[in-house]
């Protein structure tokens, strides 16, 4: 197969600036560090006007699995857990926690592990958060991952894989009828030396798209696979970059008239300051598929310049006007691109139906960047905005102090709420100087005017640009700076007092 390389610039238009500041980091509350429950919400839903999540949850009295309801304001409506004795579940693709069609309810899609091995489980809620039913899966045996699903006429398409001996694994696709009744299973892969796994399936006019990686550990190959409406596999491309290092992994998202949008992760350099070989600057490919001519078009790379290490997309969006929403995690380098620091972080952005960035916003503790923080799924809301779920960690490769985080953003990406679970619910994040600093113009020609409403001070001033990346940094108390020679775009404005943050703004250079 030829592949069809472009290199387009980007090219941000503004969506509408709101006239004040829209936090995009995290800050710490007096009790989220220091308590021991471990929280990690991997799917999130809406229905209507309510946000549904998914998750797990450990007090140290064992795992628990948590189904969480809240209002478009973030506050907590009704939760229900589940425990299963001598068992746990597999952690969740973006797409097994979805709407089913036409009626009020969820289903969850996941592998339970137990003495019994991997059997595959489907559990379907009621919008009051009861368990409708639960269904058990072994067709393929003692080795039966289920890992994400979609939705057909008939019932539902599961992609899972199965594995026949260590470090041999193949993936399938289950047919099941609307209340979860196993119909056929069709093996996509055989099992072979390294693995197959698909991380998300659409249901595209006559036939079906998959999408994930093959390969091990060490090198890894983005993969997508394309099969009729019985789940024969008609083609599939293993696509990388001959110029990257043979780590990469696919993701998609299908419209339902089959235009299909491929978000592949490529690692393109070897990381300088560790010896995993893991480790790299990944890059962000996107790209339409060509199935008439079995290949991809409209290819467009962002993130070419060290902005990201060890990142990828997690989850993508139709969004209005033919455009795209999309989110995930990556750690960006302190010092672009030399440092051995970074600040692991997760990311929201939003490209246009030609592929061009239109906004991208950045989720991160500021006053902790060294913190563990993934996005795991983001979900559109009846309001025309988007809300994700993750988690952070505040001690590295530990489940310590680990946090479920929610996010509430609008149709431009500006940040509408942010909070963190706990036992009891959402607590709000502190928004210190929200609505109290005023920048004028916006849109600005030369020089931006600061002005404190509340008699703030500041003794920092530093600009970035949409990628994170630092153009102005001043270590005065201004009222105003000038951004005449800094080019056209939309930036964010940042005061620190003391070293620490205390308002941010986006806004656009003209």
């Amino acid at each position: 197969m030829t592949i069809l390389r472009i290199s387009i610039s980007i090219v941000l238009t503004v969506c509408s600036l709101g006239a004040y500041a829209q936090f995009t980091y995290f800050n710490h509350l007096n009790g989220v560090q220091g308590d021991d429950i471990v929280q990690r919400p991997t799917n999130v839903q809406v229905i209507d006007d309510r946000i549904f999540t998914w998750g797990l949850q450990n007090d140290g009295n064992g795992t628990m699995y948590t189904a969480k309801e809240f209002d478009l304001n973030g506050q907590l409506i009704n939760e229900t857990f589940l425990e299963f004795e001598d068992a746990f579940l597999y952690i969740g693709a973006s797409e097994s926690f979805v709407k089913v069609q036409d009626e009020d309810a969820l289903i969850f899609c996941q592998t339970k592990v137990s003495t019994l091995g991997y059997q595959g489980i489907l559990i379907k809620f009621n919008d009051q958060l009861d368990s409708v039913w639960t269904r058990l899966y072994d067709f393929m045996g003692p080795d039966t991952y289920f890992f994400t699903l979609t939705q057909s006429d008939t019932g539902f398409v599961i992609a899972g894989d199965n594995q026949f001996a260590p470090g041999q694994q193949g993936t399938f696709v289950a047919f099941l009828d609307s209340t979860g009744n196993y119909i056929d299973h069709v093996q996509v892969q055989e099992p072979s030396d390294g693995y197959h796994r698909n991380w998300n399936i659409s249901v595209i006019p006559d036939g079906l798209v998959l999408s994930g990686n093959k390969g091990t550990a060490e090198n890894t190959e983005g993969r997508i696979e394309f099969l009729d409406e019985n789940g024969n596999l008609e083609w599939f491309e293993l696509a990388n970059d001959p110029s990257a290092l043979q780590r990469s992994t696919m993701i998609h998202e299908a419209t339902e008239d089959g235009q299909v949008l491929v978000a592949q992760s490529i690692a393109y350099e070897e990381w300088p300051y560790n010896s995993d070989p893991l480790l790299g600057y990944f890059k962000l490919s996107l790209k339409y598929v060509d199935f008439e001519n079995e290949t991809f078009t409209n290819i467009t790379e962002y993130f070419t310049e060290h902005e990201w290490q060890n990142g990828g997309v997690s989850e993508i969006l139709e969004a209005p006007e033919h455009s795209w929403v999309m989110g995930g995690s990556c750690n960006v380098p302190d010092n672009i691109p030399d440092s051995a620091s970074v600040s692991p972080r997760s990311f929201i952005m939003n490209v246009d139906s030609m592929l061009d960035m239109q906004w991208y916003t950045e989720l991160y503790y500021d006053t902790c960047v060294s913190c563990f923080n993934q996005l795991y799924d983001i979900a559109a809301t009846s309001d025309g905005g988007y809300v994700g779920v993750g988690r952070f960690q505040d001690v590295w490769a530990s489940d310590s102090n680990e946090k479920a985080w929610m996010v509430k953003i609008d149709a431009c990406g500006d940040v509408e709420w942010q909070g963190c679970e706990t036992v009891s619910g959402l607590w709000d994040i502190e928004q210190a100087g929200f609505e109290s600093i005023h920048i004028w113009p916006n849109p600005v020609v030369d020089e931006l005017n600061i002005e404190s409403r509340t008699n703030q001070e500041w003794d920092e001033i530093q600009i970035t640009d949409i990628l994170g990346r630092e153009v102005i940094r001043e270590t005065i108390a201004n009222s105003t700076v000038s951004v005449a020679e800094v080019g056209t775009g939309i930036y964010v404005l940042t005061l620190y007092s003391k070293g620490l943050p205390i308002h941010s703004q986006k806004f656009m250079k003209e």
